[in-house]
């Protein structure tokens, strides 16, 4: 089932493995072609393998349970893109598998509060930072 892109026009994302359709190539995010803003549903196993894949400049997780997951695209040098918490609950970001935020280390996830948003920037390749 694929989700309708939200407020961007650019295209479908896919939804639980599903392939999507990349929309425009754009000059920002992980490796361009990524839509402005879409709206996901935090996975609830909140574990980094089945983790909501995000994929967009500007990330809305407005759907979670507890300790739902989501995760960052690949760390490639530059990239930037921000995630808002829209839940009433904690969520975990996970890095790319191999990857890390900051210097919690590889494959370790980052809590995002209720209402949170964060912007995650990519100095280097494998690294986000928050």
């Amino acid at each position: 089932m694929a989700v309708k892109c939200n407020n961007c026009g650019q295209g479908t994302k896919g939804v639980k493995g599903e392939p999507g359709i990349q929309g425009a190539k754009g000059d920002q995010g992980p490796s361009g072609g990524l839509s402005t803003v879409d709206y996901y549903s935090a996975n609830a196993a909140g574990i980094q393998s089945t983790a909501t894949q995000l994929g967009s400049t500007d990330n809305i997780v407005n759907v979670g349970l507890l300790n739902s997951a989501v995760k960052l695209p690949v760390a490639t040098k530059n990239a930037s893109l921000k995630v808002t918490n829209a839940t009433a609950v904690n969520i975990r970001v996970y890095p790319f598998s191999g990857d890390q935020i900051g210097t919690l280390g590889v494959n370790v996830f980052d809590v995002l509060g209720p209402g949170a948003v964060r912007t995650y920037k990519c100095p280097v390749d494998g690294t986000f930072l928050n």
